[in-house]
């Protein structure tokens, strides 16, 4: 997908991912998918009544950022708010599809929920009582992917995917799986957490019956990956810097072939060695944190300094998504 539209796919995730680093331990054999029908979550549900729209949202391209309890809704690129979704027990990754309806992954709810472009209730909610953390959408076929905290056969983590983002999901066993994304052909990329100082990465091909090794940034700590419309775009750690400069990847033939330049943005909180960095990209766009508060906006690939900032005010991110009107 090129240009404008990709804004509709653009995703990003990072706090709940940094729940997982510390965790040791060898990968486990990836499992065969299996069709597993969901149980229904049993925690409480909040009180999601005080959500607000502005009536200039449903018009307008959208920036929404989760903060755990809640959803920040903000013009896009202005940086606005004009509204807010409420009452989530922990809502961490976020994803938007092509008619712009964004999917909050409700982690602690069990829950993948989601709401039209500028709407305040709930459009649509899948059981996922493993514990989203981050989703994407396929562009090819409209299929949901969301990254577990935990899994059907015991292991310390999962990815469900939903056929056409409804019913009950094929479930993949993966050891900690942290952020997720689509490229445009329809593959499925996943970071897996290895250790402290140690991630790969994993993919499902469209069509393949299981994720496998993709090779690319090796067996060098990562802190997340994002289809960007023409690469996947990884920050790759730097033991000498202490810093995850972000490097794109080619995908062709099943290879990971690195093409540019390592782009750098200044004042981007990469949070060193012991969690997972904040990004998305969207366009020609990078966002990501700034400091604990804020959101920073930047040229891609440019790099370099910050163009604007939004303040969340005593707010933390954990996940944004670009969801563009229907024009």
């Amino acid at each position: 997908m090129k240009g404008l539209d990709f804004g509709r796919y653009a995703l990003g995730s990072c706090a709940a991912v940094a729940l997982l680093v510390g965790c040791g331990g060898s990968q486990p054999p990836i499992g065969a998918p299996g069709a597993m029908p969901q149980t229904m979550a049993t925690a409480a549900r909040f009180d999601r009544g005080n959500s607000w729209m502005l009536p200039e949202a449903k018009s307008s391209d959208l920036l929404y950022v989760s903060t755990a309890g809640d959803v920040l809704i903000y013009t896009y690129p202005g940086g606005k708010q004009v509204g807010e979704l409420t009452g989530f027990q922990l809502a961490l990754g976020l994803c938007s599809d092509s008619a712009g309806d964004v999917w909050v992954a409700e982690s602690d709810a069990g829950e993948l929920v989601e709401y039209a472009h500028g709407g305040t209730e709930p459009k649509k909610t899948l059981s996922d009582s493993y514990g989203p953390n981050d989703c994407a959408i396929d562009p090819t076929t409209g299929n949901l992917a969301a990254t577990n905290s935990a899994g059907p056969y015991h292991y310390e983590g999962s990815v469900s995917i939903y056929p056409g983002a409804s019913g009950s999901p094929t479930m993949y066993d993966e050891s900690f799986p942290s952020t997720i994304t689509y490229d445009d052909a329809g593959d499925v990329f996943t970071v897996i957490i290895m250790g402290m100082y140690r991630t790969e990465m994993y993919w499902l091909p469209k069509g393949a019956s299981g994720f496998s090794l993709f090779p690319g940034p090796g067996k060098r700590k990562t802190s997340g990956v994002l289809w960007d419309g023409a690469y996947l775009a990884i920050p790759v750690y730097n033991p000498t810097t202490h810093k995850f400069p972000v490097q794109r990847f080619e995908v062709s033939g099943g290879k990971g072939k690195r093409v540019g330049d390592r782009i750098i943005f200044n004042d981007w909180n990469e949070y060193g060695e012991y969690s997972y960095s904040c990004f998305w990209i969207s366009g020609s766009t990078f966002i990501g944190q700034v400091g604990t508060n804020s959101i920073g906006f930047w040229k891609y690939p440019a790099g370099g300094n910050p163009t604007s900032t939004i303040s969340l005010g005593s707010q933390q991110p954990q996940g944004a998504t670009v969801s563009l009107a229907r024009k």
